[in-house]
């Protein structure tokens, strides 16, 4: 066959011809018109395409044998995928991981498409942060950023790092940073830290300015980061972020970072080099229904590197995805409640608020989370409306417990101040500050 097809074209060829085997309907008749106009283009029809597919299997299958020479050379065999040929590099990502990290079925296929991220971020508008938390030590983080150490584009393991030194480190270096310690780092305490964590996540907003020598300088801070923390984050990081929850582990097959390892290490880091040089990102993949906001611009990322690696890889982070949406722990709901907590304040411009009244008004607005659809801190309960127990157990970790409110011209109630709740919208929901009052505050009046 005397056609010749561009490198880009014959990708897209064996793109659409599997995508043609879908189980989705609508998308394998899509791809069947795609395909068909494309053999239009170079004047072949589909009785065309066996002979032009059997030129890219002949390419895949040279591409295979150097993945298999290269594998042979690091002393890994097929035995270790189950006899199937040397994977993908997405494949042997998540292989490597499932050796020495012991996390959940989701987790292992974010961290893994996460890590590849890391190589082509500068083509994303954002760059979804990793938080590795846990309620205690010895729960396996650090054993995480030292995988993440050997994968990762330009990595910088660190224990603590000052706001100064983490932008000029982003800014000269463009690495991928990964923070052990967090709990250290006086997150809670330290907005300029923060913003600048937080800044990094989008490209759009990713400077900060300082004087140098009587000149301003602006200093890059978009880039790849990894925070392990023991306990919680700022909301706001925590919303930038593909939340991983670590616990101690009591798999004794796991297998121990070390020297000896470092030989397959190097060739997944090579495979993965390799698909950044080439590949071509669609940075719009269709995103699971449900999944909107910052929370689909994290999983943009990883859906559009999960897509070049064909349909079922893309079903399997949809998946993944979906799990992480529907995921979240007494923590990460007690701060949503918190946020909701300040919008009746502002609302109904109060200083005071029956703990009755605060627990209907959450209920009736559906803020942050579907408070009348409410399945428990780990969403494995019966549905049913927050009660005013609950209310009160979400917000007892902050300090905020219920005091009696005495109002004029009435009995005494249980309630809540809105002072309460100041220190810890601050720290833990600062986002947006604490807003404005659109009217002024009433100031009930006790007796």
């Amino acid at each position: 066959m005397n056609v010749v097809m561009t490198k880009k074209d014959r990708e897209l060829l064996g793109k659409l011809h599997r995508l043609v085997g879908s189980d989705n309907a609508k998308e394998a008749e899509a791809a069947r018109k795609k395909l068909v106009e494309l053999l239009k283009r170079y004047g072949l029809t589909w009785n065309n395409l066996p002979e032009l597919l059997r030129e890219e299997i002949v390419a895949a299958e040279s591409a295979t044998r150097e993945q298999e020479r290269r594998a042979s050379a690091a002393g890994v065999s097929p035995a270790d995928f189950c006899g199937r040929k040397i994977p993908n590099a997405l494949e042997l990502t998540q292989h490597l991981l499932e050796q020495y990290l012991d996390l959940k079925p989701h987790e292992y296929v974010a961290m893994a498409l996460w890590v590849l991220h890391t190589h082509v971020y500068t083509q994303f508008p954002v760059t979804p942060r990793l938080a590795l938390m846990s309620p205690s030590n010895g729960c396996g983080k650090t054993t995480v950023l030292g995988a993440l150490n050997r994968l990762t584009r330009e990595p910088k393991q660190t224990a603590h790092i000052t706001p100064a030194a983490l932008f000029r480190v982003i800014s000269e270096f463009s690495p991928t940073m990964l923070l052990d310690e967090g709990d250290n780092l006086g997150l809670l305490n330290n907005p300029t830290l923060r913003s600048i964590m937080n800044s990094g996540h989008e490209k759009s907003s990713s400077t900060v300015t300082r004087t140098i020598a009587g000149y301003a300088q602006d200093f890059e801070t978009f880039g790849p980061m990894a925070v392990a923390a023991i306990g919680t984050l700022p909301m706001p990081l925590v919303k930038r972020s593909i939340i991983v929850r670590m616990e101690r582990s009591d798999r004794s097959d796991l297998k121990r970072l070390g020297n000896n390892d470092q030989g397959i290490f190097d060739m997944a880091w090579r495979m993965i080099r390799d698909w950044a040089s080439d590949v071509k990102l669609d940075l719009d993949p269709p995103m699971p229904k449900g999944i909107r906001n910052r929370v689909a611009d994290n999983w943009r990322v990883l859906l559009a590197i999960a897509e070049t690696f064909g349909p079922d890889f893309a079903e399997r982070a949809r998946d993944a995805a979906l799990v992480f949406s529907r995921s979240y722990t007494d923590e990460d709901v007690a701060i949503l409640l918190l946020d909701d907590c300040r919008a009746v304040f502002n609302d109904r411009a109060v200083d005071r608020i029956s703990s009755a009244d605060l627990t209907a008004a959450v209920v009736e607005r559906d803020g942050n989370w579907s408070w009348s659809t409410y399945q428990g801190p780990h969403d494995d309960q019966a549905p049913r409306k927050l009660s005013q127990g609950e209310l009160a157990r979400l917000l007892r970790p902050f300090q905020i417990r219920t005091r009696k409110l005495r109002i004029k011209g009435g009995p005494s109630i249980w309630g809540y101040y809105r002072e309460m709740f100041e220190q810890a919208w601050s720290r833990y929901c600062p986002q947006d500050g604490t807003p404005e009052h659109s009217k002024p505050v009433r100031l009930l009046k006790v007796s």
